[in-house]
C-alpha cells in the first residue's frame, strides 16, 4: 500500500478507540486496505520452518478426513438422485460477510472471516438461500442442491468431528400456497432425495444397518397433518425406514420454524447417529422482505458417512 494512503487511513483512527474506529469510522474499502497491509506485513515475517510448524498444528489446515474416492462416489450418487428435481450448483469457497449471522442465529465467532469483507462458507444452505432469493424474482419455485466443504471456527471434539467437512445440501424456496401445501410437499421432496441416496449407499457401502427419520412439529398443532401429508406417503415408498416424531427435540428450536427433520442411521453395533438435519427458516422472507416467502433447507453429513461407512474408510481413532 502506498505510504500516503496508509498514513491517511491511520489518521482516521487517531483520537478514538481502535475498535470503534475500525468498525464505525473506516469505510469498507479503507478497512480492507488496512487489513490487507497488516496481513501482508505479518506474512512477510513467516519463515519456511514456521510455515511448516503452523501447517502441522493448525486444525483448519489438516487434510480432509474422508478418502476422496469415497467423497466422489457419494457426490456422484447424490447428484444422480437429486436431479432433475433439484438443480446442482457449485458454490464459491467464500460468501459475503454476515451470510450466516445476518439472517440466522449463528454467532459470527463460529465463522472464519477474510480481510476482504467476506467469509469462508460455513453453511452451504445459507449461500443457497441467497441464490434462491435472487432467482425467486421469476416467481417460480426454486430447488437447488450442492455438495460443499464447510469450515467452522468453533471448538470441536470427538473422533468424527472436524474443523472442515463436506456436506450435501438441498434448498427449496417458494411462496405460501395456503394450508401448508408448499411446506408438506417440499418436506416430502427433500426427505425422498435423502432416503433414496441412503438406499443407494447401502447397496455399495457395508455397515449402514437401518435408517430412521424423525420430524418435529415446532408450531405445536401440525403433527397430525404432518403424519398424513408427509410420513404416510414416505412410509409407503420406503417401508424399511422407520418414521416417527421427536417431541422432545430441543436443539435448533430457535433456528427452524414450523417443522424440522432429523435423519439417523444405525451401524452394525446398533449405535445410532444423526447424519442429516433440516427444517424451515425465514431467510428468504427476510432477504426479500416478504413474509409469504417459504424456505426449506436440509443436509446430509457426507464427510461423516464417508468416514464411517465408505469403502476406503480408515479406522476412527478416538481423540
Amino acid at each position: 500500500m502506498p505510504e500516503a494512503h496508509l498514513n491517511r487511513i491511520l489518521g482516521e483512527v487517531k483520537g478514538s478507540g481502535v475498535l470503534e474506529a475500525l468498525v464505525e469510522r473506516l469505510s469498507p474499502s479503507d478497512l480492507q486496505s488496512l487489513l490487507m497491509e497488516v496481513a501482508g506485513r505479518r506474512a512477510a515475517k513467516v519463515t519456511p520452518a514456521g510455515l511448516l510448524k503452523r501447517f502441522k498444528e493448525d486444525r483448519f489446515s489438516r487434510l480432509a478426513a474422508a478418502d476422496p474416492r469415497d467423497a466422489l462416489e457419494f457426490d456422484r450418487l447424490a447428484y444422480s438422485v437429486a436431479t432433475p428435481a433439484f438443480e446442482p450448483v457449485e458454490l464459491s469457497p467464500v460468501c459475503p460477510l454476515g451470510t450466516v449471522s445476518a439472517v440466522g442465529t449463528v454467532s459470527q465467532n463460529k465463522v472464519v472471516a477474510t480481510v476482504r469483507s467476506s467469509e469462508v462458507v460455513s453453511d452451504l444452505t445459507n449461500v443457497m438461500a441467497l441464490e434462491c432469493a435472487v432467482r425467486r424474482s421469476s416467481g417460480a419455485i426454486v430447488r437447488l442442491c450442492s455438495s460443499h466443504r464447510l469450515l467452522r471456527a468453533q471448538g470441536i471434539s470427538g473422533p468424527i468431528s472436524f474443523a472442515h467437512f463436506r456436506v450435501f445440501g438441498l434448498c427449496s424456496a417458494g411462496r405460501d400456497s395456503g394450508s401448508h401445501g408448499f411446506e408438506f410437499g417440499e418436506l416430502c421432496e427433500q426427505i425422498n432425495v435423502h432416503l433414496r441416496l441412503l438406499s443407494a449407499l447401502r447397496l455399495i457401502w457395508p455397515g449402514i444397518e437401518a435408517v430412521r427419520v424423525f420430524l418435529t412439529d415446532l408450531r405445536g398443532d401440525l403433527e397430525g397433518r404432518l403424519g398424513e401429508a408427509v410420513v404416510e406417503p414416505l412410509r409407503c415408498e420406503f417401508p424399511d425406514v422407520e418414521f416417527g416424531f421427536d417431541r422432545e427435540r430441543t436443539t435448533a428450536r430457535n433456528y427452524y420454524q414450523t417443522a424440522s427433520l432429523d435423519i439417523r442411521v444405525l451401524d452394525g453395533t446398533g449405535e445410532e447417529m444423526s447424519l442429516g438435519d433440516g427444517g424451515f427458516t425465514s431467510w428468504t422472507a427476510q432477504l426479500l422482505g416478504n413474509q409469504k416467502e417459504r424456505l426449506l433447507i436440509s443436509a446430509l453429513g457426507s464427510e461423516r458417512l464417508c468416514v464411517l461407512f465408505g469403502k476406503h474408510r480408515k479406522p476412527v481413532v478416538p481423540e
